[in-house]
């Protein structure tokens, strides 16, 4: 199993060598629209908390996972939002640990239509831990010495919505970094990253269909996508169903409790062949929202706003 460790952890660090990566799948990144569009920290009302915990590959020993705990704020009559990002990545050696501060303002340019600006900036803290590792051969230059370096992140994000619909434009660091050995041996370089989601949502009877599109674009990788429906039973009960083309297929369950409380667990069977057969990603989420002047926990936003993901 430590071999088997080995090579996966090989495989993620050469691709390191090309491009930034990041372990979250295109479902995590929906269930977290502030990882991806600062702008989202202004469509939420009152005072938000989620923490979130994400799982790939467990059959292998040392597979990825993530931690993520976000907390947004909209200010009462202010026309501004902000929130904190705080993101634990692990995979084997490799560690990334994100700290972002969010902020938006928010305008009216009609009756029923909002839009949002937003600024992401924060920093990654990326490091290595190869003694952790049973390497075969460590004369290979990657594990001759760890990394520990601390990177910027700036990210811009527009975000816009109706009544039943809403548009987002975003890319979540607009910094171009890389990272190289003593050696002057490149280990690690990332390329821009936009995505684009659009969201419309429809009743039928008791039950709320919340429909999304999310795709990820980034530079020399064929764009990939994602779908997403969910179904809302008077804010008690949620049921998603994700499809990835070509990747994955998911499904979530979500449980509404009284005090504005929400638990989630959702999990993704890959449609790949080969070592993704075990690529299972498991995921479990808990939020709370405060919503001002609202004291009944039926009157929660998401039921009625097609924005919200919670």
């Amino acid at each position: 199993m430590r071999i088997l460790g080995f090579f996966l952890i090989f495989i993620i660090v050469s691709s390191f060598i090309v491009k930034a990566q990041s372990n979250l799948k295109l479902t995590d990144y929906y269930n977290n629209p502030t990882s991806y569009n600062p702008a989202y920290v202004g469509v939420t009302e009152g005072l938000f908390l989620k923490g979130y915990y994400t799982s790939q590959w467990t059959e292998f020993e040392n597979s990825p996972s993530t931690q993520m705990v976000d907390f947004q704020n909209n200010f009462d009559n202010r026309n501004i939002a902000a929130g904190i990002t705080v993101f634990n990545d692990t995979f084997g050696a490799l560690k990334s640990l994100n700290t972002d501060v969010n902020i938006s303002l928010d305008f009216e340019s009609s009756q029923d239509i909002y839009f949002s600006l937003g600024l992401k900036a924060g920093i990654n803290s990326f490091s290595t831990d190869y003694q952790s590792l049973n390497i075969l051969d460590r004369s290979e230059f990657i594990f001759n010495e760890n990394i520990s370096k601390v990177i910027p992140i700036i990210g811009v994000g527009f975000y816009t919505h109706g009544n039943n619909w809403f548009l987002g434009i975003s890319s979540p660091n607009i910094i171009k970094n890389k990272i190289s050995t003593e050696s002057d041996e490149l280990l690690f370089k990332n390329t821009n990253q936009y995505f684009s989601t659009f969201g419309y949502n429809f009743y039928l009877d008791s039950f709320l269909f919340k429909n999304q599109f999310l795709a990820q674009i980034i530079e020399g990788i064929p764009i990939s996508y994602i779908f997403s429906t969910k179904v809302i039973f008077k804010n008690y009960i949620s049921l998603s169903l994700h499809y990835q083309p070509q990747y994955l297929t998911g499904g979530e369950i979500g449980i509404y409790l009284p005090g504005n409380l929400k638990i989630s667990y959702g999990m993704d069977i890959s449609n790949t062949i080969g070592i993704s057969k075990y690529d299972n990603n498991h995921r479990f989420s808990i939020s709370f929202q405060v919503f001002r002047g609202k004291s009944n926990w039926s009157d929660r936003q998401e039921f009625d706003k097609p924005y919200i993901v919670r």
